[in-house]
């Protein structure tokens, strides 16, 4: 359970926060909701948006509906005005966004709230949705392993939710490579996984200790001890065990006996090599715990055996 700071407390860490720290929370927060293909447009290119997400549900016929959110970040010491919000509106709409959601730690100005309402009734588009200040303190004690991630708990934490995630993925995973032992299979697929996700989860223990949030580690050096992966040009420096932990659940999802890696309009872009599974709605959810340890600001299901992805590069919350 979360400590017992209170809801003026949570308040008050967010408003101790950077911008971009605000926008790495909201990030995390939108994923942890239940948003898919979630990227975070980096400070200076958001190109109108500072986050971009697809929202998809199954109508009664079993059909698959898709909205494009569009997510404005503003991390004000006073309100919102209606001026602001009306140029991110005409973004949004423009390029055919179904919803903006406003993201704030304070709050609409009087005049922005009553346009925001007056929008909405008249079933204008997109239609406005808001997260206020004061909507955090019940977010965060709803998904406790983004609080922690970001240092917004108290002192004590006591049945940490990412602890709980993140061991029933070891337990998946360690069942799958009994699984494999049962028949006769090579068990290495989901061990290497297995490994790597706990390096990363001892990792991000020791930052809690350390930092009280999840800082960068040491950057991708060489691959030379990873015969599954081939690189295609160069990936940058990202973290290493979060990238290892991201490529080699990957590719235990997929089933494939390698990857290949290669940068694509900045993104990193792992591809499956002759796989014999695919990644889908249930790989993406055993993977979101995965990703906010691995502090991953973008994660795109391109196709079945192919996904993008950007970790967090700069020492930020």
């Amino acid at each position: 359970m979360m400590s017992s700071i209170s809801d003026e407390g949570i308040v008050s860490r967010i408003n101790d926060l950077s911008p971009t720290q605000f926008e790495n929370l909201t990030l995390d927060l939108v994923r942890a909701v239940g948003f898919r293909n979630v990227i975070w447009r980096t400070p200076g290119a958001d190109g109108g948006r500072d986050i971009q997400a697809e929202q998809n549900f199954s109508d009664l016929t079993g059909a698959d509906t898709k909205r494009n959110w569009y997510i404005e970040c503003k991390h004000y010491s006073s309100s919102v005005d209606w001026p602001t919000l009306w140029k991110k509106i005409s973004y949004a709409d423009s390029h055919g966004a179904d919803f903006l959601l406003l993201v704030t730690n304070s709050q609409p100005s009087p005049q922005c709230e009553t346009e925001i309402s007056r929008w909405n009734t008249e079933r204008r588009r997109p239609e406005i949705r808001v997260w206020r200040g004061y909507d955090f303190p019940a977010l965060l004690r709803l998904h406790q392993n983004v609080a922690l991630a970001h240092g917004l708990l108290g002192s004590t934490v006591k049945g940490c939710g990412t602890s709980f995630d993140i061991i029933s993925a070891l337990s998946k995973l360690v069942q799958a490579a009994n699984g494999a032992l049962a028949f006769d299979q090579s068990p290495e697929l989901p061990l290497t996984a297995a490994s790597a996700l706990v390096e990363l989860f001892d990792k991000r223990m020791d930052d809690l200790k350390t930092y009280g949030w999840f800082s960068q580690g040491v950057p991708l050096d060489n691959v030379s001890d990873w015969p599954w992966l081939t690189i295609q040009g160069d990936l940058g420096k990202p973290e290493e065990v979060s990238f290892r932990t991201i490529a080699a659940t990957v590719r235990h999802l997929v089933q494939a006996e390698a990857l290949e890696c290669s940068v694509a309009d900045g993104s990193l872009r792992l591809s499956a090599l002759n796989p014999k599974g695919q990644i889908d709605k249930s790989a993406l959810s055993f993977l979101n715990p995965i990703l906010l340890l691995a502090r991953c600001d973008t994660f795109e299901i391109c196709s079945a055996t192919q996904v993008f992805f950007q970790l967090r590069a700069v020492n930020d919350r």
